[in-house]
This record gives structure tokens, C-alpha cells and sequence, in this order.
């Protein structure tokens, strides 16, 4: 009777112990990633904190060993800043079939800005602060020798009001993001581009929809599912 007892109290000690390690789990640097990913293709880029995912039909161009694909040092103007000793851009994607005329691309700018928020951000990159000199075009560029985006335009007035930054806020894997649209041309041809910037671990990521204007329509809802695959990441590892 009393040997039972004790085996009993010995299995109840041993699930309470296994237990305690399931809700524990790995430790750090080794926890897995739960989120269900809606493409099996994942770029996991361990230096800048964040993965994307995209479509079997789509090419991606990264950086070698995880590096920026263009380290961003200057602004296009040639001036330089305090904020951009470790910018650049980080990945670009493209339909296989359509590269020239459709671009995703991620950029990532690490600095320790106190308190800086998405809507701070925005106003910098719009060029409505002087305290985050950002401006988009004069600074987030693809080109290699460093060329600005001709004839660009914001399609949409930002102002530093709460209500202007308000509206540009969407929400996408549930990350807040301020959105602005714009267009430029390329070659003479009309593109329209969407920004996307979201505040970081260490600074912040700005991310483009950017296509020739009759290609827009058609590859639009496919960035915006990728968006919906973008995730910010630490130390995890996926299963």
C-alpha cells in the first residue's frame, strides 16, 4: 500500500518537473519562432533582426553574409549625418518574370534614437523635422552611385499634426506602420511607389512598393501579402 503511495507521489513529481520545462522552454537563443509563415520561402536575416517572406515565383537579392546589399553612408545631396553610420539596404525582391518593372525592397537604419516614434520618423523622412533629417528620397536609394529618384512626388500631404500622422497608420502581422504613397519615373517612364516605415529594436526598417505604373495594379496585393510575412525577430531560431 504505502510502496504504491510513494510511486505515486514519485510520477506526480516527475510530469510537475517535465512540465515546468515545457513551459519554460528552450533557453535563450534557442526558442523557437510560433507564428505560422504564409510563404515556405523565408529570408532570415539574423544581422538586421527581421524575416520576409515571398513567393516561389519571385527572386530574391541579398546582401553576402547577411551584409547590406548598398551600405547608405551619405545622403544623395552629399551631405553627411550623425544617424546614418550603419544604414543601407538590406534585401530586395522581384516576380522572376517582371524584375525590371517590380521592387520590394527592405531598408534598415540601426541607431539608438531615444523615444523616437513611427510618426517622428515619418515627419523625418518626409521632411517635416529637423530634429531626424531622414528624407526619404535624398537618403533611402537603391542607385549605386547614389542617384535620387527622379520627379518624385508624395501623393499625399504629411503634416506635424497627431491627425496627419494618424492617418497613415496601418497594421499589418501586428506591426504599426505609417504608410505614404508616392510617384517618380524611371527612364522617363512613370512608377508609383508606398513607404513603409516601422520602428526597430535598434532604429528602424523602411520598406517600398515600388513599380512602373501598369505593373502596379497587378503585383500591389502580392507585396501587401509579403508585408503581412515580414516579421521583426531576437535571438530565436524557427522550427
Amino acid at each position: 500500500m504505502y510502496s504504491k503511495k510513494i510511486l505515486t507521489r514519485i510520477m506526480l513529481c516527475l510530469l510537475a518537473v517535465v512540465s515546468m520545462f515545457t513551459v519554460v522552454g528552450c533557453n535563450k537563443g534557442e526558442t523557437p519562432i510560433s507564428e505560422s509563415y504564409i510563404f515556405d520561402k523565408q529570408l532570415d536575416s539574423i544581422r538586421y533582426y527581421f524575416e520576409q517572406g515571398y513567393p516561389d515565383d519571385w527572386t530574391l537579392k541579398a546582401g553576402n553574409d547577411g551584409n547590406y546589399i548598398k551600405k547608405i553612408e551619405q545622403y544623395a545631396d552629399g551631405s553627411k549625418n550623425q544617424y546614418i553610420n550603419d544604414c543601407g539596404l538590406v534585401a530586395q525582391l522581384s516576380p522572376t518574370a517582371n524584375a525590371d518593372k517590380v521592387k520590394y525592397s527592405v531598408y534598415s537604419l540601426k541607431y539608438p534614437f531615444m523615444r523616437a516614434t513611427g510618426g517622428d520618423f515619418l515627419l523625418g523622412l518626409v521632411g517635416k523635422s529637423a530634429d531626424y533629417p531622414l528624407e526619404f528620397n535624398n537618403l533611402f536609394i537603391e542607385d549605386e552611385e547614389n542617384n535620387p529618384r527622379a520627379a518624385f512626388v508624395w501623393s499625399q500631404e504629411i503634416e506635424d499634426t497627431q491627425e496627419s500622422i494618424k492617418s497613415t497608420t496601418v497594421y499589418y502581422n501586428k506591426i504599426t506602420f505609417q504608410k505614404v504613397p508616392y510617384t517618380f519615373t524611371v527612364d522617363g517612364v512613370d512608377w508609383k511607389g508606398m513607404m513603409f516605415v516601422t520602428v526597430s529594436k535598434e532604429g528602424f526598417y523602411v520598406i517600398t512598393f515600388e513599380a512602373a505604373a501598369d505593373a502596379w495594379d497587378a503585383n500591389y496585393s502580392t507585396m501587401e501579402k509579403m508585408l503581412k510575412d515580414f516579421r521583426m525577430r531576437g535571438w530565436e531560431t524557427r522550427e
